[in-house]
C-alpha cells in the first residue's frame, strides 16, 4: 500500500525539482538570498516563490539560514549554468515531457474520464484518514468528555474513531454540498449515531458547550486571516476546560521539514485560496489570540497534532 501511495504523488516531488531548473532558479543562489531579493530576478511572486524555496531545501537542493536560501553542494555542481556537469538542459527537456506525459489518458482512451463527485472526493481523503484515524484517537486524552465536534469532518472518519475509543456524542460540520456525502459515508461504516450538521463553520452558528473540537487537515486550506477568525469561533463553541485538536501537515518553524508538509504547501498554493502549510508556531499562535492558554504538540507517524485547552473562568 505504502508503495502504491508514493508513486501516486512522486510527481509532486519531481514537478518542484523542474519548475525550479526550468527557471534557472539555482543560477541565483550561488550567493545567499531572500525569497524577497530573488523573487524580482525571477518575475515571480514572493509568497509563492518562498513556498517553491522551503520544498527545495526539504528536498535537499537548497540550504536555508536566517531566512535566506543558497544551493546545496550537489545544486552548485549539477544545477548552476556555468558549471562543467550542469543538467539543466536535460531537466528542462524532461519538464516538456512532464506536459507531454499529463496527455495520456487522450492518446489512450477514447471517452472523457468520469467527473469526481462530492462522494468520490471524500472517499478518496477517507482511504488516507481511516488509516490514521486511530493513530490519532490513541495519542489524544479524551477521556471524560462527553461530546465532540468535528468541523470539516468531511468522511468522517477521525469522528467515527473519536467517538467509540471515548463514548463520545459526536457532530460533523459539513457545507450542504458535502453533508449527503458524508452521511453516506456514515451509513456504509454503521456509524449513523454521528449527527451531521450543515454549515459554514466561518459565517454559521454550530452549536455551543462542546467538550472538544477538532479541526483536522483544515487549516491548510485557508489563509491565515481565516485561520484566526476559525478558532476564535471553536473557542466560543466549547465549554469551559474544553481542547481544540488540530491536526494537520504542521511544519517545523523553518518552514522546510518534514518534507511532505514543506512540499504539500505548493499542492495547496494550486488548490485554494491563500492556503498552505503552517508551523508549529503559527498554529500555537493562533489559539493563543482566540484566548487558549496552554498547548501540547504530537508527532504522529504521517502528521502533527497541536492541542489546546480552554481554561476555567
Amino acid at each position: 500500500m505504502e508503495r502504491i501511495v508514493e508513486l501516486a504523488s512522486a510527481y509532486r516531488e519531481a514537478k518542484v525539482l523542474l519548475a525550479a531548473a526550468s527557471y534557472r532558479l539555482f543560477d541565483h543562489l550561488e550567493e545567499p538570498r531572500s525569497a524577497a531579493e530573488l523573487a524580482p530576478r525571477l518575475k515571480a511572486d514572493p509568497w509563492a516563490l518562498e513556498l517553491l524555496l522551503n520544498a527545495l531545501v526539504a528536498l535537499g537542493f537548497l540550504e536555508k539560514s536566517g531566512g535566506r536560501y543558497r544551493n546545496s553542494p550537489e545544486a552548485s555542481r549539477y544545477l548552476v549554468s556555468s558549471g562543467e556537469e550542469y543538467l539543466g538542459h536535460w531537466l528542462r527537456h524532461a519538464d516538456r515531457g512532464f506536459k507531454k506525459w499529463a496527455k495520456l489518458e487522450e492518446a489512450i482512451f477514447k471517452r472523457e474520464p468520469e467527473e469526481e463527485s462530492r462522494l468520490e472526493f471524500l472517499l478518496a481523503l477517507d482511504s488516507m484518514a481511516r488509516r490514521r484515524a486511530e493513530e490519532l484517537a490513541e495519542a489524544v486524552n479524551l477521556s471524560g468528555r462527553r461530546s465532540l465536534v468535528d468541523l470539516g469532518g468531511g468522511s468522517g472518519a477521525y469522528a467515527i474513531a473519536l467517538a467509540r475509543r471515548y463514548r463520545l456524542d459526536a457532530t460533523i460540520v459539513e457545507l450542504p454540498d458535502t453533508a449527503d456525502a458524508t452521511r453516506e459515508i456514515l451509513r456504509r461504516r454503521g456509524a449513523r449515531d454521528i449527527r451531521v450538521l450543515e454549515a459554514d463553520f466561518l459565517r454559521d452558528d454550530f452549536g455551543r458547550g462542546y467538550d472538544a473540537a477538532l479541526v483536522s487537515n483544515i487549516v491548510h486550506f485557508l489563509s491565515e486571516a481565516k485561520n484566526r477568525l476559525l478558532f476564535r469561533r471553536v473557542y466560543d463553541a466549547l465549554a469551559e476546560e474544553g481542547v481544540v485538536i488540530v491536526h494537520d501537515y504542521i511544519l517545523d518553524d523553518s518552514r522546510t521539514s518534514p518534507k511532505e508538509a514543506a512540499v504539500f504547501a505548493l499542492h495547496m498554493l494550486l488548490s485554494s485560496e491563500g492556503g498552505r502549510t503552517y508551523s508549529w508556531s503559527e498554529v500555537e499562535a493562533w489559539l493563543r489570540e482566540a484566548g487558549f492558554k496552554s498547548f501540547q504538540r504530537i508527532e504522529l507517524s504521517e502528521s502533527r497534532v497541536v492541542v489546546g485547552r480552554k481554561e476555567k473562568t
